[in-house]
């Protein structure tokens, strides 16, 4: 429990846009994973109704609960101020690609959306000095 209050006391000493963030996906990451990983309800994937079956059947299932996974993970480690954490972030929008189907003509221009925000979240998150400062802060709270 101390871990939680502690990860949380820092997300209010970080920069504001990634405290935000790191909040949201502290909360939303897990919550959203129940409901990927029990069978409560059906999915509507690309507009098309999906069972919970057919969710993981065609893959997509996989995807979602690797997304989530990572960037809960990330969030979370973030918050712990490990800076090795932010790896699991900027790998998260491409880890769809780890499903083949992805890969075709069809959804060619969200492989190149997904490489541009996690280009994009490698430099918010390694480049950035405000973000920089909270990982280096002498007398941060690391857990």
């Amino acid at each position: 429990m101390k871990f939680i209050f502690e990860c949380w006391k820092n997300t209010k000493v970080m920069p504001w846009l990634l405290g935000v963030a790191c909040r949201g996906g502290m909360v939303a990451a897990p919550l959203l994973l129940v409901f990927v990983l029990v069978p409560i309800l059906d999915w509507d994937v690309n507009g098309r109704p999906m069972s919970y079956s057919e969710l993981w059947a065609s893959g997509f299932g996989f995807v979602i609960a690797l997304s989530l996974v990572l960037s809960g993970a990330g969030f979370w480690g973030v918050a712990a101020r490990k800076s090795h954490a932010r790896w699991l972030l900027v790998l998260t929008p491409i880890s769809p690609l780890v499903e083949g189907s992805f890969i075709s003509s069809e959804f060619l221009p969200y492989v190149g959306q997904a490489l541009l925000t996690a280009v994009i979240i490698y430099v918010g998150l390694f480049y950035l000095p405000s973000v920089k400062k909270y990982f280096d802060k002498p007398g941060a709270t690391h857990i």
